[in-house]
């Protein structure tokens, strides 16, 4: 915990595999990441989560999501 703290204030960097791990964790590129249009606290939030799971909770946690936001998009265009 005190390592996530010490990134998210900038007193210490994250290694590119950690960075690349959560590009990876959320289908993305490194450059969509680094974009402003994306809310960073909700992608620190997340990463921090993914950090603690295996790469099977990984893959269905993503699933997960994906269902979620399909059913969100056929919610609101009704």
């Amino acid at each position: 915990m005190d390592t996530i703290k010490s990134v998210e204030n900038g007193r210490r960097a994250m290694s590119l595999d950690t960075y690349l791990n959560i590009v990876h964790a959320l289908e993305s590129s490194p450059t969509v990441l680094m974009s402003q249009q994306h809310p960073e606290k909700h992608i620190e939030r997340f990463a921090f989560m993914m950090n603690q799971c295996d790469e099977r909770e990984i893959e269905f946690a993503l699933h997960m999501i994906e269902q979620i936001l399909r059913g969100q998009e056929d919610y609101l265009s009704e």
